[in-house]
Formats: C-alpha cells, sequence, structure tokens
C-alpha cells in the first residue's frame, strides 16, 4: 500500500512539472500578443480581453461539469460550499490578479521597460517572505540559494537597459506593487487548490479581475475592441493560451508544488520571451541572454532538488 501511494505521489508531481513546464511557454506570449495588439487597442484594454475571455470559457465549462456531476455519481473537487471567507479569498486573488496586470502596464509607462522587468521579477522573494510570515512556509538552504540564482539570471536581461534615476522612482514602486500583488495571487490560490478545482479559481479570479479592470479601460483608453479580424484573433488566443491555459496550469500545480517555487519557475517566461521577440520580431539576442537562460534554469534546478519546492 505503502509502496502504491509513494508511485501515486511520484506520478502527482511528474505531472506537476510537466504542466508547469507548458505552463511557462504559454505564458511567454503574453508579451508577444501585447506588441502584436498594440497597433490596434492599448494595453489596458489587451489585459481586459485575456480575462473576460477566459472567464466567459470557464464559466460555460463550470457549467457543464457541473451538469456532468448532477446525472453522475462522481463528487467535484469542492466539498464545501461557498463559505463568505472563501469568497473573499477568490476576490482578494481577483483583486491581486488584476492589479498585478494593472499595475505592471502602468509601470511601462513610467519606466524603461528593463526597470519592469527587473523589478516584476522579485516575484519569488515576496511569494517566499509572505509565505514564510503569513503561512509559516520553510525553505530550506539549497532551495533559498535556487531562488537567488534563477532571480540573478532573470534580471541579466534587462541589465544592459537598466536605467537608474529619480524620474523613475515612481514607476519602479509600481512595479514593485505589480510583483507583490502576483505573489499574493499565488498563495492565496494555493490554500484553495486544498477544495477548488484550478479551473473553478481561474474563474472566478477572472471574473472579479474583469469587473476591477473593466472601468480602468472605461476611462484610460480610446478603443476598448480592436477592428480587424486578425487582432480579434490574437486577442482569443491570448485568452486561450495565456489565461486559460497558461494561468490554468499554475494554479493546476499549485496543489503539489509550492507557490514559491512555482514563482522561481516563471522566471523562465521573460527568457523565453524574449527568444520568441528575436524569432518573431527580430529583436537582438545577445550572448548575455543565452546565459541568462542557463543561470535561470541552474536556479530552478537547485529549488527543485530541495526539499521545499514539492509538497508532501
Amino acid at each position: 500500500m505503502k509502496a502504491i501511494q509513494e508511485q501515486t505521489s511520484i506520478q502527482e508531481s511528474v505531472t506537476a512539472i510537466i504542466s508547469l513546464a507548458i505552463a511557462i511557454i504559454a505564458l511567454s506570449w503574453i508579451a508577444i500578443f501585447f506588441r502584436l495588439l498594440e497597433r490596434e487597442i492599448g494595453p489596458f484594454a489587451t489585459a481586459f480581453h485575456r480575462v473576460w475571455l477566459a472567464s466567459f470559457v470557464l464559466g460555460i465549462w463550470n457549467r457543464l461539469q457541473a451538469l456532468r456531476y448532477q446525472f453522475s455519481q462522481d463528487k467535484p473537487l469542492q466539498k464545501q460550499p461557498y463559505t463568505s471567507w472563501v469568497l473573499i479569498q477568490l476576490l482578494i486573488a481577483g483583486i491581486c490578479f488584476a492589479g498585478d496586470q494593472i499595475l505592471w502596464t502602468w509601470s511601462l509607462t513610467k519606466t524603461s521597460v528593463a526597470n519592469s522587468t527587473l523589478l516584476t521579477n522579485l516575484n519569488p522573494l515576496w511569494t517566499t517572505l509572505l509565505g514564510w510570515s503569513i503561512w509559516g512556509q520553510h525553505f530550506d538552504k539549497r532551495f533559498l540559494i535556487g531562488m537567488g540564482v534563477a532571480m540573478v539570471g532573470a534580471c541579466i536581461i534587462g541589465i544592459e537597459d537598466l536605467q537608474v534615476a529619480t524620474g523613475n522612482l515612481q514607476g519602479d514602486g509600481v512595479a514593485v506593487l505589480a510583483s507583490i500583488c502576483f505573489s499574493i495571487y499565488l498563495l492565496i490560490v494555493e490554500k484553495l487548490r486544498k477544495k477548488f478545482s484550478a479551473e473553478t479559481i481561474l474563474f472566478w479570479s477572472s471574473l472579479f479581475s474583469t469587473l476591477w479592470i473593466l472601468p480602468i479601460v472605461l476611462v484610460m483608453e480610446d478603443r476598448v475592441f480592436p477592428y480587424s479580424w486578425q487582432s480579434w484573433v490574437l486577442v482569443i488566443l491570448l485568452g486561450f493560451v495565456c489565461q486559460v491555459l497558461g494561468q490554468g496550469l499554475v494554479n493546476y500545480c499549485l496543489k503539489r508544488l509550492s507557490s514559491a517555487f512555482v514563482a522561481i519557475s516563471l522566471l523562465l517566461a521573460p527568457v523565453i520571451t524574449a527568444i520568441l521577440a528575436w524569432i518573431i520580431f527580430s529583436e537582438s539576442l545577445s550572448l548575455l541572454n543565452g546565459g541568462a537562460f542557463a543561470v535561470v534554469l541552474l536556479g530552478i534546478y537547485l529549488a527543485k532538488s530541495s526539499n521545499s519546492a514539492i509538497k508532501e
């Protein structure tokens, strides 16, 4: 019996790692879609389409799942009703996800892309600190070393264009707040995954994010919807690939992997984005970027091989 449980645990861990790898690739396309859509709609409108499309699709999916459970012997993952505390957690998750999107987009208008990228890559630091101080999580030395190495590797991407100026302080502060928001989102989802499925959590967080982003879009953007069918295809791909698939798989693996390790692994996304930008937009890709990729991988390996990455 113990051997079967160990084998099942290993299989779940492998599935979670594979899911996280797919999620990282999917999320790497976010900046590419933003870049392609900027000819017709602004960044706030693009973020809005990402979440409302996901909430619409997942709402239909959850309804179909509910009908299936109604006529079958299977029981849904959530065994308890939506208590007021659960709804508060889902609301906070949605607000934090919306905050990450809006603040990151706003930071790009107040500081350089390099500064914004560097500061939003602080996610693992905040996730680890908040997990330790709020949830009482513990991390061994190997995990912390791996986190530091991976963060250094992620920061190498924009280090060549780093700007240090007092005029950028507002944008830099906003970028830090964005990284904190996403860290809180990961920690809340990690707790909710004990009772709810990944798609249920993603539906509610996307829905609440939509409600928070919509008024900002109406105030800040001149155009909300794209006018060409090509851009509509990109918008749909953004919702499906980046939010439903990418963020959905992040939520899925948080049941087995610690939020801190997931945050570290997501540092690979900007590295892959740089490679995609090199292929699609012919943007320069230096040897320093290649070195960053190797350093991030080393950091993830060190964190993965520790006792703090996978939950028992």
